[in-house]
């Protein structure tokens, strides 16, 4: 869609065929309605995204060790955003929370090697109920803090890709009435 709409503006604009930049204008126009509803709901549900994400992070301790994309993908939450368990390092202890990790494997009071500040093999290991060399901050609070901290750059590049479309829109329109204006004279 992306193809053919920029094949529209170009060859459009290259051709100086009106058509083509109408088609081009308006479908732009739809596309920054859409990018613009899209942010709106974005905003207005932004709670909710973040109970969904919360609940994604639950299944994810929940699961824990039963598949190898799932471990690591919950390893690198706590390894990059330092941090540990949904709500707290004790979140690995609790057959609830981390019912694969603690019922299946046995790991009562065990946390991942990924929960440690000094990261080595086995460190985790008969960590999760003293906390001692885990990280103490929960990741679903990291997680969220890492959100809000970029917020407003992608608010803001949000806005910008809004500008440069609409003068793009802008300009298909302004060359297309010109097109016509030079038709026009060129008929008389």
């Amino acid at each position: 869609v992306i193809a053919i709409v920029g094949f529209l503006g170009c060859f459009g604009a290259l051709k100086q065929n009106s058509g083509m930049l109408l088609v081009y204008a308006i479908v732009l126009g739809v596309v920054i309605l859409v990018q613009l509803v899209a942010g709106i709901l974005a905003f207005i549900y932004s709670d909710e995204a973040g109970e969904f994400a919360r609940e994604g992070m639950q299944k994810g301790l929940r699961d824990y060790g039963l598949s190898a994309s799932l471990t690591e993908g919950v390893d690198w939450v706590q390894t990059h955003l330092k941090c540990c368990g949904v709500d707290d390092h004790l979140d690995w202890t609790k057959t609830s929370v981390a019912y694969y990790w603690v019922a299946m494997l046995g790991n009562r009071n065990d946390a991942p090697d990924s929960c440690c500040v000094d990261f080595r093999s086995g460190c985790g290991e008969g960590r999760a109920t003293s906390g001692f060399n885990l990280y103490e901050q929960d990741c679903y609070r990291a997680l969220y803090d890492a959100v809000l901290d970029r917020g407003m750059i992608m608010g803001l590049l949000g806005v910008g890709v809004v500008v440069v479309e609409l003068v793009t829109m802008l300009l298909a329109y302004k060359i297309r009435e010109i097109t016509n204006e030079e038709v026009k004279k060129e008929k008389k």
